[in-house]
């Protein structure tokens, strides 16, 4: 009989600890320059500058192959660097960024999660209208600047 009180009890604190667990990243913990490599070669370069409260900066991608699992199996270094249009921080605590290139259909969105304050991930969000590749999460690190 001493159950009833127990499970209540329960579902009452369980919304409590899922918002305590939600993230309390601020946009400045973004700020900085991501890269990601395969094999000794960049492939992704995030750069992100805040500045009155929002995120700006660019972006470049480059070529990506990935098996059927989304196992990345070869990349190419990027050509180009686009703008980074717009950003956004979610409260599951990822920063959702959309590049654009000089092509208005070419868009990019990513999600950026923060693992500490020099690693991350990174994974591609579908767009709208193209069929999806699908990638696994890339590990991308905060880089420092050259001198």
């Amino acid at each position: 009989m001493r159950r009833y009180p127990t499970v209540a009890l329960l579902l009452c604190i369980a919304p409590v600890i899922c918002l305590a667990q939600q993230s309390s990243h601020k946009l400045s913990d973004f700020a900085g320059t991501w890269q990601a490599t395969f094999n000794g070669t960049p492939f992704m370069t995030i750069h992100l500058v805040e500045k009155d409260g929002h995120l700006t900066g660019s972006a470049s991608f480059g070529d990506i192959n990935a098996d059927p699992n989304g196992v990345i199996t070869a990349v190419e270094a990027p050509t180009t660097e686009s703008p980074i249009i717009s950003t956004r921080l979610l409260s599951t605590g990822l920063l959702e960024l959309t590049s654009r290139g000089d092509d208005p259909d070419d868009a990019i969105t990513v999600l950026l999660k923060l693992i500490d304050s020099k690693t991350g991930s990174v994974r591609f969000a579908p767009a709208m209208g193209h069929e999806a590749m699908v990638v696994k999460p890339i590990s991308v690190r905060r880089i420092e600047p050259k001198a």
